[in-house]
């Protein structure tokens, strides 16, 4: 290396030294065109010149050398200086060839790296002893895995579990390298022998190159297998062992010996057999199995034992002595199943009663006690299985079941025989038929004299009158009977029962309403008398002791008008065929002060040419008040009488004053001359009247009075008198004939246009 400083002399010239001196000499500039000078040989500096973070195969060459140069405090090469080259953690297997270097001239030292076998990141590590302390550099590169070599079990053989059912542990297997590498991407093969499944079948190695599946167990108890395929590779297929043991007890069979038939006391003709299996249906050995007798009284033989190799138990079933349906329930491990056998009946003979025939009772109760037959054979014997029919044949009432078989004893009975609710005898019929026809003693028949039960409630036998006047005595009075809880009359005497009214208006009342029942239990209130307002009233009765009340039908309570009392005065002034503004009001009472409701109420007239508009006929209310809404007066003004009458000759009078309605330009007039003279003028009244023709006495309106013809004047308004007249005229100044237009609020009054003949 050269130093360059200054320009150079040219009578000096140095030339580059030998090599051997370049040792200890270095580049400079001294007065000519270089100069060479003494090296310092004391390492500063180590720097990677190439080779640096390279990726190839796992254990192969690297294709670039690794090399690093090494200068002294000037940045000048040092040659001849050992550099070594090592792994400095994590050993992969790296080596370099050769693991130490001399640096050449320039200061460089060259080395070749054999890549590990542990394929990912990798490091060299150069360094060099110096002074101050050892230089290093590092050199990166990255192992990459070779191609796929090898598939290995990792985990999951040799597992166990129960047949058909999914192992806890996964079976996994690894893809390498030659070197042990994990290889992602391969694909691989599932499959199974002896039974069950794998999920999934076909799997590809993933990052560290395992392979997993879940394994279910087969059906059947044993060895099974399962095994991984990975073409090409060493190891190839991996074999998974399991061991398949039987389950818990799932399931008791009956194989065999269910519904047979036999005689009573009689072994059946096959033995009972059942199978003992797991979920699976693997038939569970050395199992105890019981033989207990649910129904039928008879037995197994052995009581107990337990299952063969194949999980079978058996027993021989000898019926009970009673003819009729047999059950075994078998039981192992908590689970049980049952078997039936029918044990033939003997002939039904005889039907006969085990419980009274006759009794007495109440009705709308059940019959006690329950009525029950009995069925035996020729010899005495109960038969089983025969079907009673039971029948009601009096009394109403009803029975359940109507039909029933016998049982082991050969009895039936219905589950409730309910009397009927009417008082009298009460007949059930029970009867039963066997192969040649209806049994000896069919039917069998039970009678029960079924008698009122204890008085409950209160009937009326008897309604009042459907109609009556307030404070006279009903002509029909009301009659109780005293019944029980079915509606059957009752007998007593004594007990009080009293009529009240309910939900009656305030005001009425009841005279002689208490009566007591005769010895049959009827209540009859003689002289029951209603005093009130008329309305529609109910009786309510009750008695002591308590019962159940009865309430009677309505009765139309009408009283005898007495009176009419004026309550609201109407209107002492009207305006002629106006609604009023205050409308009339009256009282309707009767004898006793009380309002009548729904009399008629007429308004009219009686003095006077006025004509009475409106409602005129009300009736009064549930208070005896009528109200008039719409009255109105139509005639002549002045005063007239209004009489209020009712149906009676009951009356009330009022003087109302009628005073003019509103202007009506119809009926209102003009007085315009027929004849007129140039110069002089025409005067017009005009008077505005109501739709009656009244006058009326006040103004407030607008009369607007024009003129065509021989003479011309536009609309003018004529000057209010305020009495209900208006006072105008003009003046012509032609001959002719004038029209004179005359309007009340915009309307031509009666005779408009007027003629005026102008001279």
């Amino acid at each position: 290396m050269r130093v360059r400083t200054k320009a150079p002399r040219r009578s000096h010239r140095f030339r580059w030294a030998p090599p051997i001196i370049l040792g200890w000499l270095a580049a400079g500039a001294c007065g000519g065109d270089s100069l060479i000078l003494p090296q310092d040989g004391t390492p500063a500096a180590l720097v990677i010149l190439g080779g640096d973070g390279q990726a190839d195969t796992v254990g192969r060459v690297l294709r670039d050398s690794l090399v690093v140069r090494i200068t002294d405090p000037g940045n000048r090469p040092i040659q001849h200086q050992a550099v070594h080259f090592l792994e400095p953690s994590g050993p992969t297997g790296a080596r370099v060839i050769p693991d130490t270097a001399q640096t050449d001239i320039d200061g460089r030292a060259t080395v070749r790296w054999v890549l590990g076998t542990v394929a990912g990141p990798q490091r060299i590590r150069a360094a060099v002893d110096a002074p101050g302390g050892e230089l290093t550099v590092d050199f990166n590169a990255a192992g990459i895995v070779a191609a796929p070599d090898t598939i290995l079990a990792v985990s999951g053989d040799s597992q166990g579990g129960v047949v058909g059912s999914a192992l806890g542990q996964l079976l996994v297997a690894t893809v390498t390298d030659r070197y042990g590498n994990p290889v992602s991407g391969i694909r691989t093969t599932w499959a199974v022998t002896g039974g069950g499944s794998v999920s999934p079948t076909a799997t590809i190695s993933g990052s560290n190159g395992q392979v997993a599946v879940r394994r279910t167990l087969g059906a059947s108890p044993g060895e099974q297998r399962a095994v991984v395929t990975a073409t090409g590779l060493k190891g190839s297929p991996v074999v998974f062992v399991q061991q398949s043991i039987q389950g818990q007890p799932a399931n008791l069979i009956a194989e065999s010996g269910n519904d047979q038939s036999g005689l009573p006391s009689t072994p059946l003709s096959r033995p009972l057999v059942v199978r003992l299996v797991d979920a699976m249906g693997n038939g569970l050995a050395g199992q105890a199995v019981a033989w207990p007798v649910a129904t039928g009284g008879g037995t197994v033989v052995p009581a107990s034992g337990t299952t063969d190799a194949t999980g079978h138990a058996s027993g021989t079933w000898t019926l009970g002595p009673i003819a009729g349906t047999n059950v075994v329930v078998a039981g192992s491990s908590g689970l049980t199943t049952t078997f039936t056998a029918t044990s033939s009946p003997t002939q039904p003979a005889t039907i006969a009663a085990t419980s009274p025939t006759s009794w007495s009772g109440t009705t709308g109760t059940p019959a006690s006690p329950a009525p029950s037959v009995r069925i035996t054979d020729a010899q005495g014997h109960p038969v089983i299985g025969v079907v009673v029919t039971f029948q009601v044949t009096r009394g109403g009432g009803s029975v359940v079941p109507v039909t029933a078989p016998t049982d082991v004893n050969g009895s039936a009975t219905p589950a409730l025989w309910m009397l009927g609710l009417a008082v009298g005898p009460n007949t059930l019929s029970v009867s039963a038929s066997g192969a040649n026809g209806a049994l000896s003693g069919s039917p069998v028949l039970f009678t029960v004299a079924a008698a009122a039960g204890p008085m409950n409630r209160l009937t009326i036998v008897g309604q009042p009158s459907p109609s009556g006047v307030t404070g006279v005595p009903l002509a029909r009075v009301p009659v109780v009977q005293l019944q029980d809880v079915n509606g059957n009359d009752v007998g007593g005497s004594g007990v009080v029962v009293t009529a009240t009214l309910a939900g009656s208006p305030p005001g009425a009342s009841l005279a002689s309403a208490t009566a007591s029942t005769d010895a049959g239990g009827t209540a009859t209130f003689a002289g029951l008398t209603l005093t009130g307002p008329a309305a529609t009233y109910t009786l309510l009765f009750t008695s002591v002791p308590s019962l159940s009340g009865a309430t009677s039908s309505g009765i139309t309570l009408s009283g005898m008008t007495q009176g009419i009392t004026m309550l609201v005065q109407p209107s002492a002034s009207v305006a002629n065929g106006a609604v009023w503004q205050v409308q009339p009001a009256v009282l309707v009472a009767d004898q006793n002060g009380f309002p009548v409701q729904g009399a008629s109420v007429s308004a009219a007239v009686v003095s006077g040419a006025a004509t009475l508009g409106g409602q005129t006929v009300i009736s009064t209310s549930i208070l005896g008040v009528a109200v008039f809404s719409n009255l109105s007066l139509t005639g002549t003004t002045g005063s007239y009488t209004l009489r209020l009458s009712t149906g009676t000759a009951s009356t009330v009078t009022t003087v109302i004053g009628l005073t003019p309605g509103p202007a009506t330009a119809s009926q209102s007039t003009a007085v315009v001359p027929s004849k007129g003279k140039t110069r002089r003028q025409t005067a017009i009244t005009v008077q505005t009247r109501d739709q009656s023709g009244n006058g009326l006495t006040a103004g407030g309106h607008t009369v607007t009075i024009s003129v065509t013809g021989a003479n011309r004047v536009n609309g003018f308004t004529a000057p209010d008198n305020g009495d209900g007249s208006y006072t105008t005229g003009y003046t012509p100044t032609r001959k002719g004939n004038d029209f004179v237009t005359i309007t009340l609020d915009g309307t031509p009054i009666a005779g408009s246009p007027y003629l005026s003949d102008v001279k």
